[in-house]
């Protein structure tokens, strides 16, 4: 069996491969592509994002000054097809209603072995299962937090 493991971090809301300035050399579109392409040359595939999603660009700060239903940004991840989510320091810069409001309708993927006072549930660790094969992933966020957001 092959099995290739995904892992982002720091998208920080960019879905095009720009800042707005210049063309940059990533973006949640172009890594999404790259993930479904390469992805056919495996048996199965785990995506993970790491946090720092839902903060850091214009866009992510015009979606937090406006009422959303659904966060767009984890819906592009979720086209993708990610399995597993731990939060990032910024993913509390705009509150704990947004956080709750962007990550509550995946908060059964959400991995979370520190944080406590969430508005959903979560899980410490999830066990991946292969054909047989296990992988385990814990999810933990920088416990210097709240000195930091």
């Amino acid at each position: 069996m092959k099995l290739a493991i995904y892992q982002t971090s720091d998208l920080h809301g960019y879905v095009y491969p720009t800042n707005y300035v210049s063309e940059q050399p990533l973006g949640i579109l172009k890594i999404g592509s790259y993930i479904k392409e390469d992805e056919l040359n495996y048996d199965a595939s785990l995506k993970i994002d790491c946090g720092d999603l839902i903060q850091g660009s214009a866009l992510t700060h015009y979606l937090y000054k406006h009422t959303i239903e659904t966060n767009p940004i984890i819906e592009c991840l979720e086209a993708i097809g990610y399995d597993a989510y731990i939060l990032g320091n910024h993913e509390f810069n705009y509150g704990l209603d947004y956080l709750s409001k962007s990550y509550g309708p995946v908060s059964n993927k959400i991995l979370n072995a520190n944080i406590e006072g969430l508005q959903f549930k979560t899980k410490p660790y999830s066990i991946f299962e292969y054909s047989g094969f296990r992988i385990a992933c814990i999810g933990f966020t920088t416990s210097f937090t709240p000195n930091w957001e």
